[in-house]
């Protein structure tokens, strides 16, 4: 091959990359919770720390019958932001938003906390809900806690119509959540990627879910607590523990990221200036050595 041939196929490779590298872009936060002071009991749907969005705890406020030593009946929704350090990894130490209800006005007992055994599956924990509008390729990303004595299933869910209630998809396996720490070592300690599900792009009506999932290990239809394992379950007390989150958020790529940025640009129209040259030389070289080389001889 001709040293002009292979200076263009390696011009044109040039070009190829560059124009892959114009697709891709890094993910924007759309909205985000970073909560960073403590607030006070009543905090049950905090606002975004940045972007638009809304926060709610489910199912805290109820009239199930609560066990323990001083049962009762109903709670209702009392959220907060607390000071949570980890254990496993000592120096993680976040303010993270409790979900939890107490004893309501008018109700019976004080063990009423507001997670119950008797609330169905996937109806407590808490919803976020954000538009993705102007966004594409979706994810989520937060930080999760558990008390020893919260449930032990998370379930992640997704809504592409927060409008419908029924119309909430479970994503992932449940997490598991580890006995009164972080899920995780590393911040955020879980995520999910919902770029495959091209609805969620877009969408001025996305939210995802949070939510209490029985415990499939057992199969018996009912949560277990944090602090079971594998082989031994301890069932949800029915009076106490909670979930916390923190470093909640919605981020995406901005859908007019499809179009070249003004320095790619520029660089493949220089790469093609190039490319136009070095074909002018290429032509230019092969007419010169077509004029020396001697003409064919004829017999």
């Amino acid at each position: 091959m001709h040293l002009s041939r292979v200076l263009i196929t390696i011009l044109l490779a040039s070009i190829s990359m560059i124009a892959a590298v114009s697709s891709i872009h890094a993910q924007t936060i759309i909205t985000q919770w970073n909560f960073t002071a403590a607030a006070g009991a009543g905090d049950n749907s905090p606002a975004p720390t940045l972007g638009a969005g809304t926060a709610s705890m489910l199912g805290m406020t109820n009239s199930y019958v609560y066990n323990g030593s001083a049962s009762g009946v109903g709670a209702v929704a009392s959220g907060d932001v607390v000071s949570t350090s980890g254990v496993a990894n000592t120096s993680e130490t976040e303010f993270l938003w409790r979900v939890r209800g107490v004893k309501g006005t008018g109700d019976t007992g004080s063990a009423n906390n507001g997670w119950n055994l008797a609330a169905p599956e996937y109806s407590q924990g808490a919803e976020f809900d954000v538009s993705t509008l102007g966004f594409q390729n979706i994810s989520v990303s937060f930080d999760f806690y558990s008390t020893t004595q919260g449930v032990r299933d998370l379930q992640e869910q997704y809504n592409l119509n927060i409008g419908n209630t029924s119309s909430w998809i479970n994503f992932n396996a449940p997490l598991v959540a580890v006995s009164n720490d972080y899920f995780a070592t590393t911040s955020p300690t879980n995520s999910f990627n919902l770029s495959s599900i091209t609805g969620a792009n877009n969408d001025p009506n996305f939210g995802f879910r949070l939510v209490s999932a029985y415990d499939l290990v057992f199969g018996n239809n009912t949560y277990s607590a944090a602090s079971s394992n594998n082989t031994t379950q301890t069932v949800y007390n029915n009076n106490s523990g909670n979930w916390r989150f923190g470093n909640i958020s919605v981020t995406g790529e901005a859908v007019s990221t499809s179009v070249p940025e003004p320095g790619t640009t520029s660089m493949l129209t220089g790469a093609v200036a190039l490319l136009v040259g070095l074909v002018a030389v290429a032509r230019r070289r092969n007419s010169a050595v077509s004029q020396t080389c001697p003409a064919p001889v004829t017999k």
